[in-house]
């Protein structure tokens, strides 16, 4: 709405029942103001409603938001949470504990540009996140759940996904980029978007928490046994599933079979046909070499940030979902001698890198990868596709911004511009310095994997130097 729209709100409920309603985002009770006749709307404003019956239990708490004035030229999703304020910032609110793992009853209500209402109903709230937690922007995870009214989000919301409904959505600010590009992870984890590599999808948001703006957020997929099924063809199947994140941080089902698989290596020569066909077995060797291009590439340091999944009723192999490079694109690494190098690596060595050492000792699977990561490197990874997407970003989000920009004191022009440069140095510092550095390759090698990504490099540079 805009300013200068002026409305009544009118409600109903069975007969004998009396309706209490709350304007200040509590939950109603009959301590709350009685509904009497239509309520006036002409300002921003969260009508919360209940209804009570002697004898009955109370109804569900049903949630409308009248947003005024909302500044979205750029035509993206607009968000309504709402939660009672004491589940947010109360002695037992969530943002107010954000090391805890707790969740709360609240509202979401999703809006296209036009103000259509396409989902409208109660839900979990819980922050996200690990270090971001800590962050003044809080990430939400969104939960449909039966006991708050509908157990599934009822609309396609990711527009290049054909689900059309979800279990659950994240509302993420970019996590620990939010400051610096507010890009890094939605823009690069989408150079995968021809693989058979799960990434989280997006789309963007402007948020109202309990009617006043909030901030701009990334709605972007969940990775979890719900979204695993989903991508996977495997609904029906989600408590089979085993889910690992990180080395081996159980979150559903066993890391048994991994870790039998990384014992073999150890006591195995990984470097035959017949380990091949061993490892082929055990790993979905193809989304593997995917995983491992993105990371190598982009120079992602948070590498425990990782989920890897079984399903033992279908393939029964290991396959890896990507999530959160927000430390992707930022200090210049030797990540290919990072990750073929013993002890781990990643921030702190922390990452177990001994399954790619292994593989990378077979000469068909380094054959296969280092062709696949030529590929990429001359298509999807060049300076020209990365910067383009770059640019695509800056002009969507152009046009909102201003208001996230003043509501939380940033600028972004410096890290927008890092790794612009980085898209720009990264190839040809990646392939003519640490890959032929750590392969020995020869300059007939390095045409032999990197020819067309290496003339893609010096069309680039050319082109730069020309103007």
């Amino acid at each position: 709405y805009e300013s200068g729209d002026s409305f009544t709100v009118t409600l109903s409920a069975p007969e004998g029942c009396s309706v209490y309603y709350t304007l200040d985002s509590t939950d109603p009770s009959p301590s709350a103001a009685l509904y009497t006749g239509p309520i006036q709307i002409s300002g921003t404003t969260i009508l919360r409603t209940r209804a009570y019956h002697d004898g009955w239990m109370p109804s569900l708490i049903d949630t409308q938001s009248y947003l005024y004035d909302v500044s979205n030229a750029s035509g993206v999703f607009v968000v309504s949470l709402v939660a009672d304020p004491a589940n947010l910032i109360g002695e037992s609110g969530i943002m107010s504990n954000y090391k805890m793992d707790w969740e709360r009853e609240g509202h979401v209500e999703i809006f296209k540009a036009d103000g259509e209402n396409i989902i409208s109903q109660g839900c979990g709230l819980s922050l996200h996140g690990m270090d971001s937690r800590k962050l003044p922007i809080k990430s939400f995870n969104v939960i449909a759940r039966s006991q708050y009214g509908e157990s599934r989000l009822n609309y396609p919301i990711f527009s290049e996904r054909d689900y059309e409904s979800y279990q659950s959505i994240l509302l993420r600010p970019s996590g620990e980029d939010y400051n610096m590009s507010f890009m890094r992870d939605t823009v690069l984890s989408s150079l995968m978007k021809d693989s058979s590599l799960m990434y989280q999808k997006y789309e963007v948001a402007i948020c109202y928490l309990n009617g006043e703006y909030y901030t701009l957020y990334y709605i972007r997929e969940r990775i979890n046994k719900h979204s695993i099924c989903q991508f996977e063809g495997w609904e029906g199947m989600e408590n089979e599933l085993d889910i690992v994140r990180g080395n081996e941080q159980v979150q559903q089902g066993s890391n048994a079979d991994f870790a039998a698989l990384l014992d073999w290596t150890k006591n195995n020569d990984t470097s035959t046909d017949a380990a091949y066909e061993y490892l082929d077995s055990k790993i979905d060797i193809q989304n593997y070499i995917e995983y491992m291009s993105i990371e190598i590439f982009t120079g992602n340091t948070d590498t425990l940030n990782v989920r890897r999944y079984r399903n033992p009723k279908a393939d029964g192999k290991w396959h890896w979902a990507l999530y959160d490079l927000d430390w992707a694109f930022f200090n210049d690494t030797n990540s290919i001698k990072n990750w073929l190098t013993p002890g781990g690596t990643g921030a702190g060595k922390r990452t177990d890198n001994k399954l790619f050492i292994a593989c990378m000792k077979n000469p068909t699977f380094r054959e296969q990868f280092l062709v696949y990561f030529g590929q990429q490197m001359a298509t999807n990874f060049c300076t020209e596709n990365v910067i383009s997407k770059i640019r695509e970003r800056c002009e969507l989000l152009q046009g909102v911004l201003p208001q996230f920009l003043e509501r939380w004191n940033l600028s972004l022009n410096a890290g927008v511009k890092k790794i612009r440069n980085y898209a720009e140095e990264r190839p040809n510092k990646l392939l003519n310095t640490y890959f032929r550095e750590c392969f020995g390759f020869s300059d007939v090698q390095m045409e032999y994997y990197f020819g067309d990504a290496l003339e893609k490099i010096e069309e680039y540079a050319s082109e730069k130097a020309g103007g």
